[in-house]
């Protein structure tokens, strides 16, 4: 996300919409494509995900969570519903 004149500013630095949202895309072997979710996915899920692909366990607690349990299963998988933007 970036803002490009929204709410009359520019920039990545306050946490409107328009300035946390990004698309994530993920392409993996197994995974049959394409796919769009509206599913809500952070930058801490990605070091968990990629851990799980790799079939390794982080040696220290990881905050995020794995997106592998949303991408075999988008619909039934209970997932977040909010998060905290601290800037």
């Amino acid at each position: 996300g970036f803002l490009m004149g929204q709410h009359r500013l520019v920039g990545k630095n306050v946490a409107y919409e328009e300035s946390i949202r990004v698309p994530l895309i993920i392409r993996a072997p197994g995974f049959p494509g394409p796919h769009i979710t509206t599913r809500l996915a952070l930058n801490n899920d990605l070091a968990p995900t990629i851990a799980a692909f790799a079939r390794v366990t982080p040696g220290l607690r990881v905050d995020g969570r794995s997106l592998i349990p949303l991408l075999q299963s988008p619909n039934t998988t209970p997932w977040r519903k909010r998060f905290l933007v601290v800037f």
